[in-house]
């Protein structure tokens, strides 16, 4: 699998080899702008997690919530963290609207900031030295 990181109006992109390339004709041709939009509205982070685009699993997607690349309706799409984007798809059924993906995805239905928690304190970890 090949990997190039480019700047991308100034973010990095990282793009690999893979599924997308295999089919790339059922993308719109203008799928580029499309998607970098969708990523420009959510602020360059993942909806659900709030990670900021950067290196795996935090690069930056676009997921189709009814899996149909053509159908490139703002409703039907959601920026989402590689990490999150493969938990949806691997869901049995997956979430197929916004509601239901922050409802299912997220503790309570709230939205979790994973990137505005404190880091855990060095007192806060398990000391399980005998002595």
């Amino acid at each position: 699998m090949s990997t190039s990181v480019e700047k991308e109006n100034g973010k990095q992109r990282c793009d690999m080899g893979g599924w997308f390339y295999r089919h790339r004709q059922l993308y719109p041709p203008n799928w580029d702008e499309i998607a970098y939009q969708v990523k420009e509205e959510a602020g360059w982070k993942c909806e659900l997690c709030h990670a900021p685009h950067g290196p795996p699993p935090f690069v930056l997607t676009v997921d189709h919530l009814d899996f149909n690349p053509g159908n490139c309706a703002r409703e039907n799409m959601m920026a989402l963290c590689q990490r999150d984007h493969l938990r949806r798809q691997a869901m049995r059924p997956p979430p197929m609207t916004k509601e239901e993906v922050f409802r299912r995805m997220t503790p309570r239905g709230v939205q979790l900031d994973l990137w505005a928690l404190p880091p855990p304190s060095p007192m806060s970890q398990c000391n399980n030295t005998a002595g």
